[in-house]
């Protein structure tokens, strides 16, 4: 039910809004990223401003040359915790506007502290489904402003803080992973580690005080809005009502795609055919490739650590791919190959010996793409007229192998 009496908010004047982004274009739920400032009248809020309305300033950055791209860095990495589950993460005012009350949650980004002056941030706990929940954020800078939306934006769906017992944040470790790995619900930019990767969390490392089910709370049925679809198969048969996906030519010998792994138990499979030779696989997540030169800019965004194998016609594993790329998240394989039709697995993996160091496959969640380079490059046939050759086509992205006489098509 839409509540009509609810505010419909717009930018201060004179603010460049930010550019609009939205994550799952249709989704009927919607967390709307407000970078360009709010006039706050809700008395949850004001009960801890004690004034009767909060002028939230909008971020300092509005307004500069870069500010697109501040904001589209910091949307990517939000929309990418976000993205197993079936709510879009938007800077459009208008998507938010459109959303049922009970439907949406606003994420305030602003410098103005007056309801929490000494916090980073802050939300009220199991907030949303009420009517236009707010949450705040006070950390500016492109990988803390990221981290704490998600951080913020879990209050509201149920979380509550990841710990150990020497903080009620736990900061991340670097010893089986070196890029490091901290929980969403912790503070991967405490301490200076400035975490490469931060995820939902069950607990797993060495002195959690909190083991529950980031994943599982935040799409219960009381949030409503639950996990995204299966985008392609599990197996190389499409069963379950996905489809095995293709790949398509993306360069000069090259054919590609992309995905999504949305639980720990999700494997997309994707189905090639080649000729004989050599192939050459690379499945990378997600880099936002930021221009900032903020700490914690540099790392890549990506929660999914990918793991990638190469199946034979029957789904029989051929080779495994390797941890690989500047942080270890792609997963590479190279394999000599007869002429036929081949098939690839993306899965979600761990990194470091075990949980404790590192992190398990349990929130290795995000996009991905792939890139495979083939011996030869798709053949489009040409040449020749008659009855032969538009009986027997032989075309782009074919996944029949083939073999023809090239005299019947006039070559």
């Amino acid at each position: 039910l839409k509540d009509q009496s609810a505010k419909i908010y717009a930018p201060f004047e004179g603010i460049a809004e930010a550019i609009p982004l939205n994550s799952l274009p249709g989704a009927e739920f919607v967390m709307y990223l407000d970078f360009d400032g709010e006039e706050v009248t809700d008395p949850r809020w004001l009960f801890y401003s004690g004034g009767d309305v909060i002028d939230a300033q909008p971020h300092p950055r509005a307004g500069d040359d870069d500010f697109d791209l501040f904001v589209t860095s910091v949307w990517q990495r939000v929309a990418e915790d976000f993205a197993p589950f079936d709510i879009t993460v938007t800077t459009d005012v208008a998507i938010y506007d459109a959303a049922d009350s009970d439907k949406r949650l606003h994420v305030v980004i602003t410098p103005t502290k007056d309801v929490a002056p000494e916090a980073g941030g802050v939300a009220l706990l199991n907030s949303f489904r009420t009517a236009s929940p707010i949450v705040w954020v006070f950390n500016l800078a492109e990988y803390d402003c990221a981290t704490t939306i998600s951080h913020e934006a879990g209050h509201a769906f149920g979380l509550r803080h990841d710990g150990y017992p020497e903080d009620e944040y736990y900061p991340g470790h670097n010893s089986g992973y070196t890029p490091g790995w901290a929980p969403i619900m912790g503070a991967a930019f405490r301490g200076g580690l400035s975490d490469e990767v931060d995820q939902w969390s069950k607990g797993e490392y060495e002195g959690a005080n909190n083991q529950e089910d980031d994943l599982t709370i935040i799409a219960n049925t009381g949030n409503g809005f639950g996990f995204k679809d299966d985008d392609y198969s599990d197996t190389i048969n499409g069963d379950g009502g996905a489809v095995v996906g293709a790949l398509s030519p993306i360069g000069v010998d090259l054919i590609g795609a992309s995905g999504l792994i949305s639980r720990s138990t999700d494997i997309d499979v994707f189905r090639f055919a080649s000729t004989e030779g050599d192939i050459s696989l690379i499945v990378s997540p997600l880099d936002v490739d930021s221009s900032d030169s903020q700490p914690g800019s540099s790392t890549q965004g990506a929660n999914l650590a990918v793991q990638a194998n190469l199946l034979d016609s029957n789904g029989l594993l051929i080779a495994t791919g390797t941890e690989d790329g500047p942080v270890l998240l792609d997963s590479t394989l190279t394999a000599t190959v007869s002429a036929g039709i081949y098939y690839i697995s993306v899965e979600g993996a761990g990194r470091g010996a075990d949980p404790a160091s590192g992190f398990s496959d349990y929130a290795s969640l995000g996009e991905y793409s792939i890139e495979l380079a083939l011996p030869l490059p798709p053949l489009n046939v040409t040449g020749g007229e008659g009855d032969y050759k538009h009986e027997h086509p032989s075309v782009q992205g074919d996944v029949t192998t083939q073999v023809r006489n090239g005299t019947n098509y006039g070559i």
